[in-house]
């Protein structure tokens, strides 16, 4: 009873939506801002980016800690305090269990 993962169930679940929208929202506002800032820069625009010179290598050290550092430990917590305990079940139990048919399990 093992089920495939399938890019339609990626867009149809609300949550798998919601996180593919973040990560969407995320990626492109930090490629927007450097590419407006690149473009400042090179082409004179009227805007004065000499007092942002520290903008792409900070705005590359917060992606990288952030998504290295940050989502690991938060994905630590959640495995740990809200992923439900399956020692002793079958992977059919636990399919079970994770679709919401609490009810066939008795361990």
């Amino acid at each position: 009873m093992s089920e495939r993962g399938t890019w339609k169930r990626f867009i149809v679940i609300d949550s798998n939506r919601r996180a593919l929208y973040a990560g969407i929202f995320l990626r492109t506002s930090q490629q927007l801002g450097e590419a407006l800032y690149f473009y400042a820069e090179q082409y004179d625009i009227g805007i004065d980016v000499t007092a942002l010179k520290w903008m792409p290598l900070t705005g590359m050290i917060i992606y990288v800690v952030f998504y290295s550092v940050v989502s690991c430990f938060v994905s630590t917590i959640v495995a740990f305090y809200l992923i439900a305990r399956n020692k002793g079940k079958t992977l059919e139990e636990i399919q079970q269990y994770l679709k919401g048919s609490r009810g066939k399990t008795n361990r």
